[in-house]
């Protein structure tokens, strides 16, 4: 592959470099907390919905919820259940989903387990998530989340 030893530390020391700055930017991990720092609406684990919720802000989902989730910026929590249809802009899962996900952008934490199909524009899976389900690329994004669009109970 290379013809000297100097070809091989040159392409070597390059390889270290794109790796390096690959690394260097924000790590899932960092994007996960930023995330849960705005949420503007926090529903805690002991919360239990039985029906559809919706919001135009950001929401950082702990609780359990059989019903379909209509948000701007959705964050389901590690310990969070939901059974139903999410539609967002932005979705970070760290928890469970069982049911349909339409985003413009989905990132599954690697203690996300999710079962049914995704349709977004950016999808993000980190090593040890669970998916169980088809992926689709959008043909246009979603614009945004508002209340005319919302599911009716």
């Amino acid at each position: 592959m290379f013809s000297t030893k100097k070809e091989a530390t040159t392409f070597q020391k390059k390889l270290e470099t794109v790796g390096s700055s690959f690394i260097k930017r924000d790590s899932f991990e960092n994007i996960k907390k930023e995330n849960a720092l705005m949420a503007e609406t926090v529903i805690d684990k002991k919360v239990v919905i039985e029906g559809n919720f919706s919001s135009d802000g950001s929401v950082l989902f702990q609780g359990k919820i059989t019903g379909d989730i209509r948000v701007s910026n959705l964050i389901v929590g590690k310990d969070a259940i939901v059974n139903g249809t999410i539609t967002s802009l932005s979705l970070d899962i760290l928890g469970s989903v069982t049911g349909l996900i339409d985003a413009n952008e989905v990132r599954l934490a690697a203690t996300a387990v999710v079962k049914g199909d995704i349709t977004h524009q950016i999808l993000e899976i980190e090593k040890k998530a669970y998916f169980e389900g088809v992926s689709r690329r959008m043909v246009t994004e979603l614009a945004s989340i508002t209340k005319d669009e919302r599911p009716s109970n």
